[in-house]
């Protein structure tokens, strides 16, 4: 069978710098210090030609944007790498 492979581009295109946040809820007080959350987008190209219906990836947007900080970034890329 042939592989099929969909370039995929990830990128950063801000930083967000969340200042410290203190909440109070009716059991406790949380406080968050300050931190960067990172937008990283990550966009796949399409396949050459007419796409098929039969693959689950197919329904899909052909890209997204999720906002972590850089230490969730670093463990996942630890985990796949």
């Amino acid at each position: 069978a042939a592989e099929v492979g969909l370039p995929l581009t990830v990128t950063v295109p801000r930083v967000l710098m969340r200042m410290y946040r203190r909440s109070r809820t009716s059991a406790n007080i949380t406080t968050q210090m300050p931190h960067f959350e990172y937008a990283v987008r990550c966009e796949w190209g399409a396949e050459e030609g007419a796409r098929s219906p039969q693959r689950w990836w197919d329904g899909m947007p052909p890209g997204y944007t999720l906002r972590r900080r850089w230490v969730d970034i670093a463990r996942f890329h630890e985990l796949i790498a």
